[in-house]
């Protein structure tokens, strides 16, 4: 009889140990995926960090870049005093009548542009014989007699052509105007300016970098060129800096 229940006492600590191993199993089970579960979350939390901390020091990076560059404000005769930041008059050497002119801009846009030279002497200068101007943050390209701002600074500056077009069918009284505006691309290496079109990018790409223009050449259709001069005009700027 003792043995009995010796055996009985005997079974059930070995059931009771088995039912104590098995919870212990499905804990450490449970733990285990508690675990890689949260291991993984906090792994991809890691991850972004990472990726967001090396995106801001890009970013941080590309905008300390552009704080280096400052353009120094006046007039610039042509597209090398540009590039070699020597602008060829100042702001304070600006005359409009008898006054020193308060802003470039406005300089620029009276109907003789005169200034004093480093020895006050006064003198003139025809406005197709400035090239552009830098003030305030902007830069600007003169066409055709009058200064436009520049929406992209490189090598290769894009700026818009505004003017109005005046339609008078049978009537010297009333006149239709309406704005009207042309966008041109300039090479500052050397000041001249083009349309922007497929064909004149293609014809500048040609002479002045193969790999961009077989690279602008693969796209088979005007189309998908015109969509894509934009991004080939970045490529340009980028390999072409206009500061090295």
């Amino acid at each position: 009889m003792p043995s009995d229940v010796y055996k009985k006492y005997y079974f059930l600590m070995e059931t009771k140990k088995g039912e104590q191993n098995n919870y212990y199993i499905k804990f450490k089970i449970n733990q285990n995926i508690y675990f890689m579960k949260h291991f993984r979350t906090f792994f991809a939390l890691i991850f972004l960090t990472i990726i967001f901390s090396t995106m801001e020091s890009r970013a941080q990076s590309k905008k300390n870049s552009f704080l280096i560059v400052k353009y120094q404000e006046g007039v610039y005769f042509n597209s090398f005093a540009f590039i070699n930041q020597t602008p060829s008059l100042l702001k304070n050497q600006l005359i409009i009548g008898s006054i020193v002119a308060n802003s470039i801009r406005s300089w620029s846009k009276s109907d003789s542009l005169f200034f004093k030279e480093s020895d006050g002497v006064k003198k003139s200068k025809a406005k197709d014989n400035i090239w552009g101007f830098y003030e305030n943050g902007d830069l600007y390209i003169t066409h055709n007699g009058s200064p436009y701002k520049v929406n992209t600074i490189g090598m290769i500056s894009l700026f818009n052509e505004t003017f109005t077009m005046i339609k008078a069918p049978n009537a010297p009284v009333a006149l239709d105007q309406t704005k009207e505006s042309k966008l041109y691309f300039s090479d500052l290496s050397n000041g001249q300016i083009y349309e922007y079109s497929v064909e004149s990018l293609k014809q500048f790409l040609k002479f002045k970098d193969e790999t961009i223009y077989n690279q602008f050449m693969s796209y088979k259709s005007n189309k998908k060129r015109r969509e894509m001069m934009y991004h080939c005009i970045e490529l340009y700027n980028d390999t072409h800096p206009l500061f090295s």
